[in-house]
């Protein structure tokens, strides 16, 4: 039983850990390992994170 193939409205541990690891931990790392980088433009920085509609869990 694949837990990543179940229905969205019935969300199990592992699929809603897999969802957190992506969706937080994904951005936070990604933003940890580019922040030096950020740091040192001349120009100055921005971090934008985009969503939508459809990865609402309702």
């Amino acid at each position: 039983d694949d837990p990543n193939s179940r229905n969205i409205s019935q969300p199990n541990y592992e699929s809603s850990k897999v969802c957190f690891e992506i969706n937080y931990y994904g951005k936070k790392r990604m933003i940890e390992a580019l922040l030096p980088l950020f740091r040192s433009s001349l120009g100055g920085a921005r971090i934008v994170n985009v969503s939508s509609e459809g990865g609402l869990i309702q």
